[in-house]
């Protein structure tokens, strides 16, 4: 659903003044209400904050220089519906030879255990980065996990930071 941006209304005051044509002492029951252009604005941002991917967890590591085993992503319980898990890996310091990194996801699909795994960032170097992102649909109460791969070559460790962001797409 695509939704309308509507301006916000700075020109026009947020609450009603008291109407003219009503007779002396009487109490105006719409005054100091909001405006109806206020409300259609007000309206639209709890529209499009309602429709916006939704931040359920997220986790961060760093001076790690080890696989990984599944690992819960600290969700609490979550309903079932469509997933995006993304994941942010860069090396803080380089193996002496060469190195290796995956970084799995796994989540259940109508009872179905489901899983995907990254191309294996071989960068090798603190000048880059290597970032996926996985579109799912996961079952209510199950949970959904990372993991990693790692291989480092030389006298030197591969040592790498992670961060992985779990966010709710749809409502």
């Amino acid at each position: 659903m695509a939704i309308q941006s509507v301006p916000l209304p700075a020109d026009d005051p947020i609450a009603r003044p008291r109407r003219k044509n009503l007779p002396q002492g009487q109490k105006d029951d719409q005054e100091g209400l909001c405006t109806d252009v206020w409300i259609k604005y007000l309206q639209n941002r709890e529209d499009a904050i309602s429709a916006a991917p939704q931040r359920n967890a997220s986790t961060s590591l760093s001076g790690q220089n080890a696989s990984i085993g599944a690992t819960s992503i600290p969700t609490g319980t979550i309903n079932a519906g469509l997933y995006r898990a993304s994941f942010y890996a860069t090396v803080t310091t380089q193996a002496t030879v060469s190195s290796s990194l995956e970084v799995t996801f796994a989540w259940t699909d109508h009872g179905q255990a489901r899983s995907i795994t990254s191309t294996a960032y071989t960068g090798n170097s603190v000048a880059e980065a290597s970032t996926a992102s996985v579109l799912f649909y996961a079952d209510a109460g199950a949970p959904v996990t990372y993991a990693t791969t790692y291989a480092s070559v030389g006298a030197t460790a591969m040592v790498y930071s992670l961060s992985v962001v779990l966010e709710r797409i749809d409502a």
